[in-house]
């Protein structure tokens, strides 16, 4: 659990701030879970980076949003990047109606920030799927979103890496149990780096998209990787 950076001198665009919630029961939402990084407006800098939610629950319903985005800007400056979230079932298998979004979206001439990361783990999966998603928000190619060798335990099921988002994987390894599926999306592997296709017996992986690995590591056992012909 992180919180969200703070982006102008004077300390007036602050980062999102950090939500844990354990549920044993349902969880419903018909409003707004926000941590938003702050906005700002005119010249006065760039917006601050969301911040994290973590929900652990049984059962998740209701149709309200759960929002981790950076800080719009509006002027020529930045918007902040989007953060973190993570939700995990512990009985169910649906999202219910939630949008969940963590994106850097800026406004006008602002430059717009990069994609946060979104991990949804159902009660019938062994490792949920991360959803990388910039809703259509060109950036500058060093504008992406990082993994790299301080994060921990980057096993995840599937890689959905959806609407102008960016991921670099730089000096650490990326394990994969599901499909890799790029939608518009661009992906970098820096020197040192290793996606792992691993698998246990369960289910095959799909490539929706031709890509370049600098070490490309599969572990399946009975399983198939189905690369684009």
């Amino acid at each position: 659990m992180n919180l969200g950076s703070g982006a102008t001198t004077d300390g007036t665009a602050g980062g999102g701030g950090a939500i844990i919630i354990n549920v044993v029961g349902t969880t419903t939402i018909n409003g707004s879970i926000i941590v938003d990084g702050k906005s700002v407006s005119g010249a006065s800098g760039s917006g601050g980076s969301g911040g994290s939610v973590f929900l652990n629950t049984s059962l998740l319903i209701g149709n309200g949003t759960i929002s981790a985005n950076g800080g719009v800007a509006t002027y020529d400056r930045g918007t902040g990047g989007g953060s973190r979230i993570a939700i995990i079932l512990t009985n169910g298998t649906t999202f219910g109606n939630l949008t969940i979004n963590s994106h850097g979206w800026g406004v006008g001439s602002a430059s717009n920030g990069a994609a946060g990361t979104i991990y949804l783990k159902k009660s019938n999966q062994i490792f949920g799927d991360l959803i990388i998603d910039n809703k259509g928000a060109l950036t500058y190619s060093d504008v992406t979103t990082f993994i790299w060798q301080n994060i921990t335990n980057t096993i995840i099921g599937s890689l959905h890496l959806i609407n102008s988002s960016r991921l670099n994987v730089s000096n650490a390894p990326l394990t994969i149990y599901g499909d890799f599926n790029n939608t518009k999306g661009n992906f970098t592997a820096d020197t040192n780096s290793t996606i792992i296709f691993a698998g246990n017996g369960l289910s095959n992986t799909t490539l929706y998209s031709n890509e370049t690995f600098f070490n490309l590591n599969i572990t399946k056992a009975k399983e198939y990787v189905f690369f684009p012909g």
